[in-house]
């Protein structure tokens, strides 16, 4: 009962003053809510929001930058049906040139023939106006003027001749009538077709005019998008940036702060000596040690590199070290732990504080070993590799910082 009473009265007491934290230094305790580490968890939170919805900007432009692919690669199909079409429409202009000629070609030989028609029409009349005013004694007169057998027999013949030249006559007028019906007809065919080749030519102009307005207006709009989501993404670019900013001005101010603290105590911090074997990594002239019981591959240098994943820096402060899950993590030099939490890019990640403004980082562990004010030796295990926050894969990333700067931690441990 009394335990009960006594585990009630604590849990009433943290609720009433706050959850205290340890101080760098061990001088005082503060609240969380009023810690760097508070401070820069809420901004890491803040700039991971900022990366993700950045990150869905970066998609819809990708999306956006595919259509206008497409379209361009549309109005490359539609530029080589235009090509196509032009060649139709010279083709047209020359079909119409020889058309007109056709026509006129034709033209000239209807004039000819009708000229003929009415040259025969006139001899016919004559023919038959001469017939018809002798036709009472044309014959007989030919025939009794005869003035011998023989003389009848070409007077006969000459008769048939006039009959038969008259029906040449009729017959010529008839096939030429034929020939001009049938020149006539072609005219008149030759015309329709002259006729809807231009409708033709006047629709595919009106059509091809249209797609590429259309196309145009499209790739137009797209690529106002494609602006719009290029600003809206350096806009969360600059923000990340000045998230980023803050953060490393917390994790400054930290350690300006316990930099201060010594100096206001006037104690200079002083790592406890090593009391454990160091094994599988020999210690360098710099004091540190590699962070790892075996040697490993290194992924990702210090410095600028290629984004290896959305959220991740592109600017390296420290090195990423490839290695399986759950390989034991060693504190590269002795010290005081000064944060073992959780950060949504971090992960779980260990800062060790080594005096003289020397500090280590140790990030996306799967496991801590340590908490926050432990006193650590050089060689001790204080967390499990893995992959927590923005990870590609289980690794290590190890960060030095002294001097006031991060510094490549490959000019202090070799692997």
């Amino acid at each position: 009962m009394k335990k009960k009473i006594i585990i009630g009265i604590s849990l009433w007491l943290c609720g009433a003053f706050g959850v205290y934290f340890w101080n760098p230094l061990g001088t005082d305790r503060v609240s969380y809510a009023d810690s760097f580490d508070y401070q820069i968890e809420q901004e890491q939170a803040n700039q991971n929001e900022l990366k993700s919805q950045k990150e869905e900007i970066e998609k819809d432009l990708k999306e956006i930058k595919s259509q206008k692919n497409d379209l361009m690669a549309y109005v490359t199909s539609i530029d080589s049906e235009l090509s196509k079409i032009n060649g139709q429409i010279e083709a047209n202009k020359e079909k119409k040139a020889e058309l007109n000629e056709d026509i006129k070609k034709l033209q000239d030989e209807l004039d000819t023939a009708e000229q003929k028609q009415a040259e025969q029409q006139e001899q016919m009349a004559k023919r038959i106006q001469y017939m018809y005013e002798n036709s009472a004694n044309t014959y007989l007169d030919i025939i009794f003027s005869s003035e011998s057998l023989a003389s009848l027999l070409n007077n006969i013949d000459y008769i048939n001749d006039i009959t038969n030249y008259d029906d040449s006559l009729l017959d010529t007028l008839v096939q030429v009538s034929g020939e001009i019906k049938a020149n006539k007809s072609e005219v008149s065919l030759k015309l329709s077709d002259l006729k809807e080749s231009d409708a033709v030519l006047k629709y595919q102009r009106s059509s091809i005019s249209l797609l590429k307005k259309q196309k145009r207006d499209q790739i137009k709009a797209v690529g106002s998008r494609i602006d719009e989501k290029k600003n809206e993404a350096d806009k969360y670019t600059a923000l990340i940036i000045e998230s980023e900013n803050k953060v490393e001005g917390l994790l400054a101010a930290q350690r300006a702060a316990i930099a201060a603290q010594e100096q206001a105590n006037q104690v200079v911090y002083v790592p406890p000596v090593s009391t454990e074997p160091v094994s599988g990594s020999s210690v360098g002239s710099s004091g540190f040690m590699w962070p790892l019981p075996y040697s490993a591959r290194i992924t990702s240098g210090f410095g600028q590199r290629v984004q290896p994943t959305a959220g991740a820096s592109v600017y390296h402060q420290g090195i990423d070290i490839g290695i399986p899950e759950g390989t034991p993590v060693l504190a590269s030099k002795a010290g005081k732990v000064i944060t073992a939490r959780y950060s949504s890019s971090a992960g779980n990640y260990v800062c060790i504080y080594h005096g003289n403004g020397e500090y280590t980082y140790y990030m996306h562990g799967s496991q801590l070993n340590v908490a926050e004010g432990d006193q650590v030796s050089q060689g001790q295990q204080i967390a499990l590799s893995g992959s927590t926050g923005i990870s590609t894969g289980p690794h290590l990333h190890f960060g030095i910082f002294m001097n006031g700067s991060y510094v490549n931690p490959l000019l202090y441990v070799s692997p």
